[in-house]
């Protein structure tokens, strides 16, 4: 039984006539005509019967139409399914990543991303970055938003931007005028440092400690409590610059810090997950945002 049998009896069923059921398909009557005695040698059994003019299915026409219905009501299915894959309304799109990318980086980003993609439906979650991989590894989440270094076993990994360090201050400190901060501008301060698993914190701690500066380090804290600490006079610090922006405001400043020290920011997946087109537009579209926007340093103001 070929597809343009089946199409040409429906058409025939609901239209009730070989002239209506043509115009349907756009083909003459004798194709319509011809297609079904094919279908009916085909199937072994007569599915119209004339009665003076008029058209008359016989009783395994009905049955047959039957069928046929069950079988392009789930075309129409598939068209639907096909339509909300297309408007990505399919399911939820699971990202977890940094407090700090989730707070600051995420909320302008995802805005944006939605405003175009209208019917997409994201959540959201924040994890410290020691735990993102496995998560991602376990397929909790399609796409996972982190720092480098991390265990790569098991994950694909796309670069999304390099994030420089910049040395946030009080809007009144000393240092304010400076174009740049080193760590010797920064001996006896009171400086707030990631925490101690932290690889960044290794690293700029391991900075420091080749340039023999001694700083009071005593506060602790995550990327949005160190500025909030920062800005409440708590202290100073070197942290990554998340939307610059963000990092002016109020009685909070930051300028360049030397030597140049980076994180580079990844999106990872699971290399078994269905690679889905959100999820491609998703990192494509992050990435020319951290690249323009979300990670660029200008001076400070």
């Amino acid at each position: 039984m070929k597809a343009k049998q089946v199409e040409t009896f429906d058409a025939l069923m609901r239209s009730g006539s070989v002239k209506r059921a043509a115009e349907i398909l756009h083909v003459s009557q004798p194709a319509v005509s011809q297609t079904i005695a094919r279908l009916e040698q085909h199937i072994g059994f007569k599915l119209f019967e004339r009665y003076g003019r008029g058209l008359h299915p016989t009783g395994e026409a009905v049955l047959l139409h039957e069928e046929v219905r069950r079988i392009f009501i789930g075309i129409e299915h598939l068209d639907i399914a096909a339509g909300a894959i297309r408007r990505f309304k399919t399911g939820m799109f699971r990202i977890v990543t940094l407090p700090v990318i989730g707070s600051r980086v995420l909320p302008k980003f995802v805005g944006r991303f939605a405003d175009r993609y209208p019917e997409c439906a994201i959540r959201i979650d924040v994890s410290p970055s020691f735990t993102i991989s496995d998560l991602v590894r376990a397929r909790k989440y399609d796409l996972g938003i982190t720092t480098l270094p991390i265990e790569q076993r098991g994950l694909e990994v796309h670069a999304i931007a390099n994030s420089e360090h910049v040395c946030i201050l009080p809007r009144d400190h000393r240092l304010g005028s400076r174009e740049f901060v080193t760590p010797q501008d920064l001996a006896g301060e009171r400086f707030i440092s990631y925490p101690a698993e932290s690889s960044t914190r290794r690293r700029i701690d391991a900075l420091f400690e080749a340039q023999g500066v001694e700083r009071k380090t005593t506060l602790e804290a995550q990327t949005d409590t160190i500025c909030e600490l920062v800005a409440n006079g708590a202290g100073v610090s070197v942290v990554s610059c998340v939307l610059p922006e963000s990092l002016t405001r109020g009685p909070l400043i930051w300028r360049r810090f030397r030597p140049r020290v980076e994180t580079e920011i990844v999106a990872v997946r699971h290399p078994e997950q269905p690679l889905s087109r959100i999820s491609t537009l998703f990192v494509e579209e992050l990435q020319r945002f951290g690249r323009d926007e979300a990670f660029s340093t200008e001076p400070g103001p």
